[in-house]
């Protein structure tokens, strides 16, 4: 649908009898008239301004109906949808949305994103109309079922969307920041998407042979690409050591070593600072459904600092934490059960609780490499920077192999 398909659907659904109302016949007017030729499709439509709002809604009908007629005697689809709708489409197709969930988040996005709409939705929740069950009937849902069926969709589970209370008594569509980001970019790109959702791919400059002192490495590469080949659920590599030992590196390496895309998840919050738990967690729910909705086995999920994930935790004496928060269970299920393998990492394994640890397909511990291989880095980086190292160099690595 298009925004004025939307915004003729709102009118002849929720806005019968608003004469016997002044205050909701003066604001529907209002807001009607200055766009009448855009809603009837006709720029000669005109009345004046003290025709009532019956007169005003008939006009719009007639307008529907026209173009009922025309689409039945023609067979033409809708007409051309705009940015934001069009990426509501490709977003639905990325996610693996079923049809009715799609059209809800085409009616959502479409609602949410244009200015008219907006204003139109405004004056309805403020006057006694359920914005779920609007939304609803939107997307097609039967009345009786709309609003459950609203309040309980992917759409809303997946957290992208919100129906929120404002300070007038109405309600109004918020559109997470993820959303918000990818619907400000120009083309509705499905590796766009992807990228913007599942979190940034990750590219490493090291190779396999850089890290010759783990002895599991080809193991791991077996693993995952044999995750990947068969869509394996369950697949969790953790990987603990000191800070400096290259963790994230592996992980980079790892996957492209397994022919697959490595998206790092929940990195930053919306306004690119620090993210808490519930946004982490949030977003690898999120990497989740929109990568394994693809189902081709193309990508693998980095997740650092896991205790992030685990919860709401404070460093105590020794190399765990105290103050865990957050449910295990769901922890333990989500574990079990992720399509997509992910890699996470920690630096103290004694903060990640036992059962956590027995669920992991394979646990490996990264410690500070060999003095052989971190001057072999170092050569490595010297001639990629163009530079030659001086002998301090060797012995920084000496005093501190963590470098």
């Amino acid at each position: 649908m298009t925004e004025m398909m939307f915004a003729r659907s709102l009118l002849l659904r929720f806005t019968r009898g608003a004469d016997a109302a002044p205050d909701f016949r003066t604001a529907l007017r209002e807001w009607a008239l200055p766009k009448l030729g855009w809603l009837t499709a006709d720029a000669c439509t005109k009345l004046p301004k003290n025709a009532t709002w019956a007169t005003v809604l008939a006009r719009v009908e007639a307008a529907q109906a026209a173009a009922d007629a025309a689409k039945t005697r023609s067979g033409d689809t809708d007409a051309r949808p705009s940015h934001a709708i069009a990426m509501a489409r490709a977003l639905a197709g990325v996610l693996g949305l079923e049809a009715g969930d799609a059209r809800l988040l085409e009616a959502l996005i479409g609602c949410a994103r244009h200015p008219h709409l907006r204003a139109l939705i405004a004056i309805l929740t403020t006057r006694g109309t359920d914005l779920a069950c609007a939304m609803g009937l939107l997307a097609g849902f039967e009345e009786e079922k709309a609003e459950a069926r609203v309040r309980t969709s992917a759409v809303l589970r997946l957290g992208l969307v919100g129906l929120e209370a404002d300070r007038e008594g109405g309600a109004y569509i918020a559109l997470r920041w993820a959303l918000t980001d990818l619907l400000d970019r120009q083309a509705p790109d499905a590796e766009a998407i992807v990228g913007a959702l599942a979190g940034p791919r990750q590219t490493s400059a090291l190779e396999l042979d850089d890290f010759a002192h783990v002895a599991d490495r080809d193991f791991l590469v077996r693993l995952l690409a044999g995750a990947l080949r068969t869509q394996a659920r369950g697949v969790n590599i953790l990987i603990h050591g000191p800070p400096g030992t290259g963790k994230t590196e592996l992980a980079r390496v790892l996957a492209a070593e397994a022919g697959a895309a490595l998206h790092a998840v929940g990195e930053t919050d919306e306004a690119g600072d620090e993210p808490n738990r519930y946004e982490r967690v949030h977003a690898l729910h999120l990497a989740q459904r929109v990568l394994g909705a693809r189902g081709d086995g193309s990508a693998l999920l980095l997740f650092d600092e896991m205790e992030d994930f685990i919860g709401d935790a404070a460093p105590s004496g020794g190399d765990w934490f105290a103050r865990r928060s957050g449910s295990k269970v769901f922890v333990n299920r989500l574990i079990e059960s992720n399509a997509v393998p992910v890699i996470w990492t920690t630096n103290a394994l004694g903060n990640v609780d036992d059962a956590i640890v027995r669920r992991m397909s394979f646990v490996l511990r990264l410690d500070t490499p060999p003095r052989s291989v971190a001057l072999r880095m170092l050569a490595r980086v010297a001639a990629d920077e163009g530079g030659v190292p001086g002998a301090a160099f060797a012995d920084l690595i000496e005093r501190a192999p963590e470098t």
